[in-house]
């Protein structure tokens, strides 16, 4: 009421006379429990009043309106930022655009804190509207908030294109600042997997150049995310390929050691998470664990929660490929708790995936096949590559284990053009073809990978379960060419499972190296691999691979096909 009588610039008895006699004839009523509150019974009512008014009226009164709001409610406009950027807008003048620009800047700032991304959306791009013919600087920034609400939303292809329209402005108008953030901003998820962009690595070392030592927190999301950009890219030679990963290491090294000298969580975390993914090898498993806890830790209040959700799908993913299934249960469902209060789609997708897992290890196929289409459905189109070949990889284990991989063969073809930083997926296609008894095209496939003794296949989170795939590949074809070495890279991790981002699996390390001791002729070793699997599974309430290691454990050895 207050409000409405300064807008108005009357006393209160007088605005207050006039709604009690629109309450009478039903035009207005009062809300039941908001005293002094009012609201038209209908919206028509509402509209065709306010249609009745010029042009000039209107503007008018809703700069009165605006500065009433903001004269009772600056203080603490919180809850009326959005109306305040409303009323100044509408009022069509200039000075008064610029301060709606403002409050439905902070009204965007606002609704990203409480997790209502298509509000946040929404009033940034008013803002930006706002802002179309004033200063540019507060328009880039607007741009790159955008972009961060449209990622936050699940709208990876709509954030990007936000995100190279800030890149392209900052590069003309010469701002390293913005470029920086941009660069940063541009599929900020240190768990990515695959997708090679050298534009990206070209802007980010732009970027990185242009910042000297200015904005040190800056710097250290920069050299962290080019680490993270750096690592996808492909190397046939395993010099290079060593080269590029020690490149990737130190970028990291660096970005942990600038983050820790500046004392913010927030950067700090980002730097943290970045070290993980450079380091993600099965030797590094431990260490992986450790600094996921020390991220969990820098995300607690006043920390951002998707660095919560960052450390627990690490420690997912590594408690699933040390056998820890009891912890990694517990985790996802922690992890879910979050992802549900932030309402994150790519987040969200990844626990249907985990429990999909789940399923297929207890021989639940059905399960699997529910909680993959629920993943599925999580995200909206175009899904995040991470997302893509998270799907893939649920659907590639659960196909395995139903004995259908073949109806894989062209998604498999296809993920490897499009992946070619990951030779998963062209193991993954070898063992299906070897599955399918396409004998030739399977070693084809093989042999790509072996050429230098599986040296140009990167100790990333994902080499366990490459590996694995190539041992059984191997075991089908059956192929003693390559079954020796294979048997030397997976002995130091007999006792770990072959999973990779906790979706895919092979099951136990130690019943494919029981099935490379058989090709190999080594009846003593595969017995003793096919018993440790049988304890493993069995230890992890595993119910289908224990049957698996125990038919292998019960049945004739193989004959021998060389020993190499």
């Amino acid at each position: 009421m207050n409000a409405l009588s300064a807008a108005g610039d009357v006393p209160a008895e007088l605005p207050l006379g006039h709604l009690d006699e629109a309450c009478a004839v039903g035009l207005v009523t009062e809300l039941p429990d908001v005293p002094g509150r009012y609201r038209f019974t209908h919206a028509l009512i509402r509209d065709a009043l306010y249609a009745g008014l010029s042009g000039t009226r209107k503007a008018r009164l809703h700069l009165r309106v605006g500065e009433a709001l903001e004269y009772f409610h600056g203080a603490d406009p919180d809850l009326h930022l959005a109306e305040l950027a409303h009323h100044f807008r509408q009022s069509r003048r200039p000075e008064a655009r610029r301060r709606a620009a403002s409050y439905a800047a902070r009204a965007g700032e606002r609704a990203l804190a409480v997790y209502a991304y298509e509000e946040a959306i929404q009033q940034f791009r008013l803002a930006l509207d706002d802002t179309a013919d004033g200063d540019s600087r507060t328009h880039d920034d607007l741009l790159l908030s955008l972009a961060d609400a449209q990622v936050r939303a699940g709208d990876f292809a709509a954030g990007r294109q936000t995100c190279h329209r800030a890149a392209a402005l900052a590069r003309e108008r010469g701002r390293p600042i913005q470029l920086a953030r941009a660069g940063v901003l541009l599929y900020d998820d240190p768990m990515e997997f695959g997708t090679f962009n050298p534009e990206l690595v070209a802007l980010l070392e732009q970027a990185l150049n242009g910042l000297g030592d200015e904005e040190p927190a800056l710097r250290a999301k920069v050299l962290a995310r080019l680490a993270m950009a750096l690592s996808w890219q492909p190397a046939d030679d395993p010099d290079v390929l060593g080269a590029l990963a020690g490149r990737c290491q130190v970028l990291a090294r660096r970005a942990v050691a600038l983050a820790r000298g500046l004392g913010d969580p927030a950067v700090l975390a980002y730097a943290l998470g970045a070290d993980n993914h450079v380091h993600s090898g099965p030797e590094d498993a431990e260490r992986r664990l450790e600094v996921a806890d020390e991220i969990l830790r820098l995300a607690g209040p006043p920390g951002d929660r998707t660095w919560e959700l960052q450390a627990r799908r690490w420690r997912v993913i590594t408690y699933a490929e040390l056998g820890r299934f009891t912890e990694f249960d517990t985790e996802v469902d922690a992890y879910a708790a979050t992802a549900e209060e932030l309402r994150m789609p790519d987040y969200l997708a990844w626990v249907p995936l985990w429990r999909g897992m789940r399923a297929v290890m207890a021989g639940d196929v059905e399960q699997a096949e529910r909680l993959a289409a629920q993943a599925r459905a999580c995200v909206p189109d175009p899904p995040a590559p991470a997302v893509i070949q998270g799907y893939g990889a649920a659907l590639w284990t659960l196909h395995r284990e139903q004995g259908r991989l073949g109806m894989l063969e062209p998604t498999l073809s296809g993920f490897v053009r499009r992946f070619p930083a990951l030779p998963g997926w062209r193991a993954a296609l070898a063992l299906t073809l070897a599955a399918a008894g396409r004998v030739d095209e399977a070693r084809r496939q093989l042999d790509r990978l072996a050429w230098a003794g599986f040296r140009d296949v990167p100790r990333d989170r994902g080499w366990l379960i490459t590996m694995t795939r190539l041992a059984e590949a191997c075991a089908l074809l059956p192929e003693a060419d390559h079954a020796g070495r294979l048997y030397e890279l997976l002995l130091p991790f007999e006792r770990r499972c072959a999973v990779a981002f906790g979706v895919a699996t092979t099951g136990p390390v130690a019943f494919h190296l029981g099935r490379l001791a058989e090709v190999l002729g080594r009846e003593p070793e595969a017995h003793r691999h096919y018993a440790l699997a049988v304890e493993i599974s069995r230890r992890i309430g595993a119910s289908s691979w224990l049957a698996q290691a125990r038919h292998r454990l019960a049945s004739p050895p193989a004959p021998v096909v060389a020993d190499v």
